[in-house]
Formats: structure tokens, sequence, C-alpha cells
């Protein structure tokens, strides 16, 4: 909220947008962001052993292996073509999560590369700029 309001009067006093979002606070606000990040899943990691503690499941009381036969591994799914009721395998529904899982990993990726593209030319493209933020004089090499 602070990052926010400081960019804010900054584009309040120069007009400026661009000049407004690249302030120096963007490194204390990601340093912020990581330093909080790191202490909720601490606490979350507390709290956890807490309710295990509470409902005396510690010390791995429920195996996370899947005791079933291979023979019984199975889901019901609803069919949308054939209308009826079937069986899926765990590993069809396993290879969904492996797909959602690369899917969002990819996105991810492109997210950060787009976000290095982007700062590599804003970077690159910084000059003199006149008030609707149009360059006037090129930059320096």
């Amino acid at each position: 909220m602070i990052l926010f309001l400081y960019q804010l009067n900054l584009y309040r006093m120069t007009g400026l947008w661009q000049e407004a979002l690249d302030s120096p606070m963007n490194g204390v606000y990601g340093l912020s962001v990581a330093i909080w990040a790191t202490l909720f899943v601490i606490s979350w990691k507390r709290k956890q052993k807490m309710i295990q503690h509470i409902w005396c499941c510690q010390n791995n009381a429920f195996s996370k292996i899947d005791e079933r036969k291979d023979e019984f591994k199975y889901y019901n799914t609803f069919n949308d073509r054939t209308g009826q009721q079937e069986i899926m395998k765990i590993e069809t529904t396993q290879m969904r999560k492996n797909m959602l899982k690369f899917g969002s990993f990819f996105a991810l990726a492109t997210v950060f590369a787009s976000m290095i593209f982007y700062q590599t030319i804003i970077f690159n493209t910084k000059g003199k700029r006149d008030a609707e933020g149009n360059i006037i004089e090129p930059p320096t090499s």
C-alpha cells in the first residue's frame, strides 16, 4: 500500500507514469514480499504441526502410500459423450496432474521471460521524454 501511494504521489508530481512505475521502492517491495512469504510458510508449518498434534496424527500416522492393490485402483467418472458412468484408472488421473503441473510451470516461465523482456525494453529506451511519455531524445549508449 505504501508503494502504491508513493507511486501515485510521484505520478502526481511528475505527470509521467513511466517514472512513477520505475521507482526505487520496487526493490524494497520485492524484498518485503519475499520475507513475508518465508515467514508465512514457516507459520503454516507450525500450524500444521499443531493440528497434527490435536488430531493425534503426527509421526506419519496416515501413510501417503496407497495400500490398495493395482487392480482396485480406479475412479468412477462421468463421460459426457456417452452419458454414462465409466471407470478411469489412476494412471490417467496422474497423467492429467502431471500435465497440469507442466502447464503451470510453462505459464510461470512465460510470465517470467516476458517480465525480463519488458524490463530490457524499458531500460534500453530510457531517454528524455515529453509529458505524454514520447521519447524526445534517444538514450545514449
